[in-house]
């Protein structure tokens, strides 16, 4: 095995998970081989996904369960993104919350209070993210914060998140529409990608030339790393079909059929 040489210039990495390491509860076949020898071969690899329901640390437990080398290799995801840039950008503060226990986890550890009753008006940051629990009287109090003035953040732009080969279900972007329509405000600030705030998280001090992005979505990972300046390659074990990227303006410098063809066997 080798690395195709089309890629062998790269040192960094960065992978996306959904699409590119498994789809839904299934792994995309020579995915977990692949990083490994990319690790072995001395290839920094970062993981970095829109999904923010689990927290780092849970996602480097799946992925020691699947047989991937998680101690080394880092993770970002757009909750721990969030957590960074509102840490960062504004300081501490209260939020509002529309997600599940990996963002939860993540802003708690940078000690970001959150608010369970949502009629507080001293909230600072609504926070939408993908919640599967998501119900009418959350999205009312999310939508009260923010008309009363709290900065309204969504993790992630995604509409759709693929579980199995063609199925979708609503993802954050989804929500956070519905957010937008009852607070009459659009986000003040997008996490993930493409937007290029998870970018700068995960590629700190980090040479873009020396960087490729590998990811299943031409709308968020080709598109957010195309804006950067980075090197994309597009995998179709995800959403974005053959079709999708005759269609679309954007264009990623390779197309895979999988992971599995940067490799040489």
């Amino acid at each position: 095995m080798k690395i195709k040489e089309a890629f062998s210039k790269f040192e960094v990495f960065l992978l996306d998970l959904d699409g590119v390491i498994w789809r839904g509860g299934e792994l995309i076949p020579g995915a977990v081989e692949v990083v490994n020898f990319l690790v072995d071969y001395g290839k920094e690899v970062i993981f970095i996904t829109n999904n923010a329901t689990l927290d780092r640390k849970t996602y480097k437990n799946k992925l020691f369960k699947i047989g991937i080398k998680a101690d080394k290799v880092k993770i970002v995801t757009s909750g721990y993104a969030t957590a960074v840039f509102l840490r960062q950008k504004y300081g501490l503060g209260t939020v509002f919350l529309i997600g599940e226990e990996g963002i939860r986890q993540e802003l708690k550890d940078f000690k970001i209070v959150e608010d369970y009753e949502g009629w507080n008006p001293s909230i600072d940051y609504v926070v939408v993210s993908l919640d599967r629990n998501v119900h009418y009287w959350k999205i009312a109090k999310a939508a009260h914060a923010i008309r009363k003035g709290a900065l309204f953040v969504l993790t992630n732009p995604d509409n759709v998140l693929p579980i199995e080969e063609g199925v979708f279900i609503p993802g954050a972007g989804s929500i956070a529409a519905t957010v937008e329509v009852a607070s009459s405000k659009k986000p003040d600030h997008i996490i993930g990608k493409p937007s290029p705030i998870i970018f700068k998280v995960a590629l700190k001090n980090k040479d873009v030339q020396k960087t490729i992005m590998i990811g299943d979505r031409i709308d968020t990972d080709v598109l957010g790393a195309s804006q950067i300046g980075l090197k994309t390659a597009l995998v179709l074990t995800g959403v974005t079909t053959l079709k999708d990227v005759k269609n679309s303006p954007v264009k990623p410098n390779y197309i895979l059929t999988s992971i599995r063809d940067l490799i040489l066997y």
